[in-house]
């Protein structure tokens, strides 16, 4: 009997041991806040704070501005999707939040734009905190990532970018922008804080961007009447190269 429990000791060990590796291997592997700052991903605004132009990408925004727009072509359901990967040795792992609600009693456009605000914002909040909760909490670079000050900040440009038809390019280039190397002795006397969505109101509302994104940010953050509950599902899967 001792010894079926010692192989089953042994086995169980070998396992737990198998799995450390492999999540230090993956912890390892991805890119930190400093190698994002490092690489030009995440940089410092004198207009907006820190920045995450990874988030910035509109696509996700312009997906669902897209559904939004034909939404009575369609259906009367409006829906985001977020995702947070992580590569090792060939081998996605994806995480997936999907925010989604019904507004078919909608039918003021102007209503139905800052319910789809509204609900951008609940899906990404979503996604930073699954960042967080496992199995992505077991990654060290996960957590640092979760609410990491400058991802929702991206986001909220992501949002204009689609909503105007500008390049983030050309909107990165009409900030004051720090350099690489100010940005990487910015971040050793002042590390990067969490931040949520009020904290990226209260940044953006008081920035001098421009009057066009001014305008945008008071309409983005503008709470909505008769608010409608969303639903939230999360998924995560496992693709291979």
């Amino acid at each position: 009997m001792r010894n079926k429990n010692y192989i089953w000791i042994k086995r169980l060990s070998f396992v737990s041991l198998f799995i450390y590796i492999v999540l230090f291997s993956i912890d390892f592997c991805q890119p930190r806040t400093l190698d994002k700052i490092k690489s030009g991903r995440i940089s410092f605004t004198q207009e907006l704070g820190w920045v995450n132009w990874g988030h910035a990408i509109p696509t996700n925004a312009m997906n669902g501005i897209e559904r939004l727009n034909n939404l009575e072509e369609v259906d009367s359901t409006l829906s985001i999707y977020m995702q947070v990967k992580s590569h090792i040795f060939g081998i996605d792992l994806t995480g997936e939040c999907k925010r989604y609600v019904l507004l078919g009693s909608i039918k003021d456009s102007i209503q139905l734009r800052y319910h789809f605000y509204s609900l951008f914002r609940k899906a990404s909040s979503d996604l930073e905190t699954y960042q967080g909760d496992l199995p992505f909490s077991l990654l060290s670079v996960s957590k640092e990532s979760s609410f990491r000050e400058g991802d929702l900040m991206g986001n909220l440009i992501s949002v204009y970018l689609a909503e105007t038809g500008m390049k983030i390019a050309d909107f990165r280039n009409s900030l004051t922008n720090y350099s690489k190397e100010k940005c990487i002795l910015k971040f050793a006397d002042f590390p990067i804080q969490k931040h949520n969505w009020d904290s990226v109101s209260n940044i953006a509302k008081n920035s001098s961007v421009s009057v066009p994104f001014s305008n945008f940010v008071e309409t983005f953050f503008r709470e909505v009447t008769n608010q409608i509950n969303s639903s939230l599902s999360k998924s995560i899967y496992f693709n291979s190269n």
